[in-house]
């Protein structure tokens, strides 16, 4: 699930480190890259759902990758989520995982550990640093799993599993990671991606850390 990289649109608590022109810069990287990850695992559909639904084009142009496209919905985080799930069982799929696009460095082993649990468990989630997931699969539909959620605080992962538990889903955690929404965020990615190419790592995301270079934030 993305929002088409355009200025002003994306990523706003980002603008006191960036102009708005640097923080559309750098979505767009984080949601290449995110692209280039997802399509590394194996036996895996993918598919973008995408907001506004009036710039599809726009994503396509920047994009340039056979990929389906799919428009989110109105409505809350949790309302647009639940109608992509909805979306995509009723496409014929097993299983569903959902990510965003503001987590560049997630390793694709997070992506296969998720596709594994679900074969285990109706729920998966990725707990992330802020309190809330980054990633959440599912095996149906599960409309209750996203009501009386507050959206966007440090009770979403745990009022989440609490609504799993009232619903008698079982759900499965993978390891935590984090994705890059506050200047704090993006000054932590910073700083991990300069232990990560200090390491030699392979598997850099590299439209993120030309982006960084490009912005001045990264040597």
């Amino acid at each position: 699930m993305t929002k088409v990289p355009i200025t002003g649109l994306t990523k706003t608590r980002l603008a006191p480190a960036l102009t708005l022109e640097g923080v559309a810069t750098l979505y767009r990287s984080f949601l290449l890259d995110t692209i280039d990850l997802v399509i590394k695992v194996s036996h895996c559909s993918f598919v973008i759902a995408y907001t506004p639904r009036e710039s599809g084009q726009v994503l396509r142009d920047i994009v340039k990758k056979p990929i389906e496209y799919i428009p989110q919905s109105s409505g809350d985080l949790g309302d647009r989520m639940n109608k992509v799930f909805k979306d995509l069982f009723a496409r014929g799929y097993e299983s569903a995982i959902i990510i965003g696009a503001d987590s560049p460095t997630l390793p694709l082993s997070h992506l296969e550990a998720a596709f594994a649990a679900l074969e285990q468990t109706p729920v998966v989630l990725g707990p992330s640093l802020d309190g809330g997931y980054y990633l959440i699969g599912l095996r149906t539909p599960q409309p209750g799993l996203f009501e009386g959620i507050d959206w966007s605080t440090k009770r979403v992962m745990s009022q989440t599993i609490e609504r799993a538990k009232k619903l008698g889903l079982q759900v499965l955690c993978i390891k935590t990671w984090y994705d890059v929404d506050t200047v704090d965020d993006l000054n932590f990615l910073v700083s991990h991606l300069k232990l990560l190419m200090a390491s030699g790592r392979d598997g850099l995301p590299h439209q993120t850390v030309d982006a960084l270079r490009q912005l001045g934030l990264l040597l």
